[in-house]
């Protein structure tokens, strides 16, 4: 999901917000309301699951645009699993990157394992 999503990426109600509402939205709780909406869809955008790798000529030629096209691009032009990945949904919203979030992080927790914690005698010093 890009930046600036607004202009192809309507909201899961089908609203594609006007500039009032996207202001208001700065200071407003994420709930039911096309506001509420809006703040859900600002923070998904920048989370572990809606990041990928692109190329700079391919990010460009994609930018801000709706999903089917960059879905056809990414098939077209990008050989990363991690890509294929994406182009697998007939979608991106904020449902299918909360469940490529969790995917991503099950397999980063796999790969980058935390140091097994000190016993507690060794921490009272």
């Amino acid at each position: 999901m890009p930046r600036d999503w607004e202009e192809h990426w309507p909201l899961p109600d089908g609203t594609i917000p006007n500039p009032d509402q996207l202001s208001n939205a700065w200071f407003a709780p994420e709930d039911d309301s096309v506001t509420g909406a809006i703040v859900k869809r600002q923070g998904m955008k920048e989370t572990f699951g809606n990041l990928t790798l692109l190329t700079q000529p391919l990010n460009s030629s994609v930018s801000h645009g709706p999903f089917p096209a960059k879905r056809v691009a990414l098939q077209d032009h990008s050989l990363l699993v991690l890509n294929r990945e994406i182009t697998q949904n007939e979608q991106w919203d904020e449902d299918v990157i909360a469940k490529r979030r969790k995917a991503l992080f099950a397999i980063a927790c796999g790969h980058w394992k935390l140091p097994e914690a000190q016993g507690s005698d060794q921490l009272d010093g």
